[in-house]
């Protein structure tokens, strides 16, 4: 995983590799602004949602734990 977490951004189906989120989770947190544009994730020159992964794991690790 470190290896591609070195990649800036990454497709819908990479992070789902990476984080085990599917293509509907992100599009979910996208759509409720859980993750902000130009920070966690982008739109491609050819429309498609890219995710920023070392963006989205510092978003994963600023949740509080209980």
């Amino acid at each position: 995983m470190s290896l591609l977490m070195t990649d800036t951004w990454v497709t819908l189906n990479k992070a789902k590799e990476l984080f085990g989120y599917t293509p509907a989770a992100f599009r979910g947190k996208i759509n409720r602004g859980q993750l902000v544009q130009g920070v966690h994730w982008r739109k491609a020159p050819d429309n498609r949602v890219v995710i920023n992964p070392q963006a989205f794991n510092a978003w994963l690790a600023s949740a509080e734990q209980v």
